[in-house]
């Protein structure tokens, strides 16, 4: 052993390459030998990482898969239910009552906040220009003229009317 460790420290020095040469042969033959042999240790360690990498992956490709799949899923509601939240924030900003605010907030196009706000806006512009076109509510023009069946019958108003004129 004593001899493989004097062998081996004098590989590892800068002195080795010329201290190599002057080894007696059967020494140059044994440092060739061991090198080869670790060498082919090396290969063959490396050729077995490679195969597990590749066993390992081809195993766990498929639950990759999943999980990325999963996890663009689950970013995909997020950033849906975050951009709905803009749209009710800025629904209700402006004013609409909270029974409204859902079905106005579906109304609503765009993706940035800017974008949502101005959309809403002019939403807004639309439903009052469009509130201010309506009539105003009708009108009973008999309200307040007696019963309701004498509102109902003309020439009974009539009567009535003549009855109050002669009675005065």
């Amino acid at each position: 052993m004593s001899e493989n460790a004097a062998v081996n420290e004098a590989a590892e020095t800068p002195e080795a390459d010329q201290s190599v040469d002057q080894l007696p042969e059967w020494a140059r033959k044994q440092i060739t030998e061991a090198n080869q042999e670790a060498a082919k240790y090396r290969i063959k360690a490396k050729e077995v990482a490679e195969e597990t990498k590749a066993r390992l992956e081809a195993e766990f490709a498929e639950q990759l898969k999943a999980v990325a799949d999963e996890k663009s899923a689950i970013t995909a509601e997020r950033d849906a239910a975050v951009l709905q939240l803009e749209k009710l924030r800025a629904v209700l900003e402006a004013g609409v009552p909270g029974e409204h605010a859902f079905t106005f907030a579906d109304l609503i196009q765009g993706s940035a906040p800017d974008e949502i706000r101005e959309n809403v806006q002019k939403l807004l512009t639309i439903a009052g220009s469009a509130g201010t076109r309506r009539s105003t509510a009708a009108v009973d023009r008999s309200a307040g003229m007696g019963s309701a069946a004498s509102a109902s019958d003309p020439a009974e108003a009539f009567g009535r009317a003549l009855l109050g004129m002669l009675n005065k």
